[in-house]
């Protein structure tokens, strides 16, 4: 069956909250997904590590080994005997998140099968099979399927102090609306992540984010347009918003979310299709025109850069230009000029 010419999608301005209970948890997440439901979206985006807010549970924070000797580092810091009691740490946190694994997947494949959308859930730290550390996204059909991407470029902080290691595949995902790609935040600020996906078929790439600053935020909002413009694809940056201070990962984010093309795509020529108020809690939408991009990438637009990606990579590197004494004008240059007007 051919893939849908259009989809409405919904990504996340997201503020991550303790929450008491996992019943109250479910119940946030799902009055957020029947709103964006509700309002016709296909394709919902929450941010990079929203999912940290299953840490907060307080069955979980609770458990006797919360605070064992050797979970002491907050950040890049040490923390003081003195605080290792009530400030979060990222050992803890790495281990509780595993802890309500099940429940994590659980949840969001029942609300994408019951509102019938494709859920990009918040990220979280995940062991995998080797015990490696990976920044995962997982993603959700209305059919109670999963799939996820991991990071692939880990930022030094997530590398040096948390001991993430970077994934090694770069995906898409086969969906009713064509193959999607997954660019998790530092991803979409590297060019051949998007490539590859948009060589794969993908003509929307979905980018959560978490920035503790707002020069963070801008560096994955350009990344995001560039990614638009080079691929002739829908770009979706989902941003966490608010003061998180009570989880050991999140801290205090700044951003709003954008829904970006090509200029040659959507209602405004400088290819911002939509986009949020800053560090609001909200959703933002956009109406996306999949077979205009299917018509600009094989040639009835005014430019071609995917089908021209290509052209620039036979070369290996940047020669050293030299400068030649200049020409001076013919004297009869501006007479010409004039004739020839």
């Amino acid at each position: 069956m051919a893939p849908m010419s259009s989809v409405r999608v919904a990504a996340a301005q997201y503020a991550a909250e303790p929450s008491l209970s996992l019943t109250a948890l479910h119940a946030k997440l799902d009055s957020w997904v029947a709103e964006a439901a509700g309002n016709g979206a296909g394709v919902v985006v929450f941010p990079e590590f929203a999912g940290m807010e299953f840490t907060s549970l307080r069955d979980r924070r609770a458990a006797p080994d919360r605070r064992s000797p050797d979970r002491h580092k907050l950040g890049p810091l040490p923390v003081m005997v003195a605080t290792r009691r009530v400030e979060p740490s990222l050992e803890w946190d790495t281990a509780a998140i595993q802890s309500v694994l099940d429940e994590f997947i659980g949840i969001h494949a029942e609300l994408a099968t019951r509102h019938a959308v494709h859920i990009l859930a918040g990220s979280i730290p995940v062991r995998d099979q080797q015990d490696t550390l990976r920044n995962r996204a997982y993603f959700f059909t209305p059919q109670g399927t999963v799939g996820f991407q991991d990071k692939i470029v880990p930022t030094r902080w997530e590398r040096e102090v948390w001991g993430i290691v970077g994934g090694d595949q770069i995906k898409t995902f086969d969906t009713g609306y064509g193959p999607i790609g997954i660019a998790i935040c530092y991803d979409v600020e590297f060019p051949l992540v998007a490539r590859l996906q948009a060589e794969a078929g993908a003509r929307i790439v979905l980018t959560p984010c978490c920035c503790d600053s707002l020069r963070g935020y801008y560096r994955v909002r350009v990344g995001s347009r560039a990614r638009a413009l080079e691929n002739q694809a829908y770009v979706i940056q989902s941003p966490m918003v608010g003061d998180a201070s009570w989880s050991g990962v999140i801290g205090t984010c700044a951003g709003a979310a954008g829904i970006y093309g090509p200029p040659d795509l959507g209602p405004h020529v400088n290819g911002v299709i939509a986009q949020g108020p800053p560090n609001s809690p909200m959703w933002v939408y956009a109406d996306l025109d999949l077979a205009a991009v299917d018509r600009i990438r094989h040639g009835s637009g005014a430019i071609a850069n995917e089908s021209e990606w290509k052209s620039h990579l036979g070369f290996d590197s940047a020669h050293h230009g030299s400068f030649e004494p200049a020409a001076k004008m013919p004297v009869t240059a501006g007479v010409a000029f004039a004739e020839s007007a």
